[in-house]
């Protein structure tokens, strides 16, 4: 009834339970037959909606234990995030590395299900030395589409286009989680903007879908970082 007062029909995406498989929820098997039939519930009452059943990427081996979740769903999916206040320099730049391993995994746990990459985030903290970390982490991506998608990979979401100056610090990465945006929270970009836009604009061209992308944004320059 939400989403019917809410969306009236159009088309829209559903995550189901978002990086739920921790906690012991991972080898929980009643827990799979929860999502299913909610899946169904929604399926029913909403048949415009395409439900993804996103997990975190850890702990594959059990994710197998999810199959009746998964194929209730239409799509499923994983995350992945990268920040200073986590890992290391050089660990930022394992997002591809990592992503393509948890894609290959659903592809052979759940043969012929589609992948979403549900929840994709590079922190540009501590600004401006991983202000290109950031671009340089998210250009890997993008600059393996094909390979992404040749295992399944038909979508995927950016966490956030903006900072959020006010994320609670007490998430899991800290200061880190206030820079996930590839914009500024004023909307100036930072270079890892171009890297998203320019990238989503060769995939349609690639596919031959035209579709102008509209924000607010008017230049790729970057401002100052902000000071901390």
């Amino acid at each position: 009834s939400h989403m019917q007062s809410k969306m009236g029909g159009k088309p829209v995406v559903i995550f189901v339970e978002s990086e739920f498989n921790k906690g012991g929820i991972s080898t929980y098997e009643p827990f799979d037959g929860y999502m299913a039939d909610m899946m169904a519930r929604l399926h029913a009452g909403y048949p415009n909606a395409k439900l993804v059943l996103g997990f975190g990427n850890w702990d594959s081996g059990n994710w197998k234990n999810f199959d009746r979740a998964a194929a209730a769903s239409d799509m499923v999916g994983i995350q992945g995030m990268r920040g200073s206040t986590r890992q290391a320099k050089i660990d930022m730049y394992t997002l591809y590395d990592g992503l393509l391993a948890g894609v290959k995994t659903l592809e052979t746990t759940f043969p012929g299900k589609a992948i979403m990459l549900t929840d994709i985030a590079v922190s540009s903290y501590p600004e401006p030395e991983y202000l290109a970390v950031q671009n340089d982490v998210l250009a890997e991506v993008f600059n393996n589409l094909a390979t992404l998608k040749s295992h399944g990979v038909q979508a995927m979401i950016y966490r956030s286009w903006n900072d959020s100056p006010n994320m609670n610090l007490a998430n899991y990465y800290g200061e880190a989680e206030r820079h996930w945006g590839v914009a500024y929270s004023g909307s100036s970009l930072k270079p890892a903007a171009s890297v998203w836009i320019d990238g989503v604009k060769a995939e349609r061209a690639s596919i031959g879908v035209t579709v102008t992308l509209t924000t607010t944004i008017t230049t790729p320059t970057p401002s100052p970082a902000p000071s901390h």
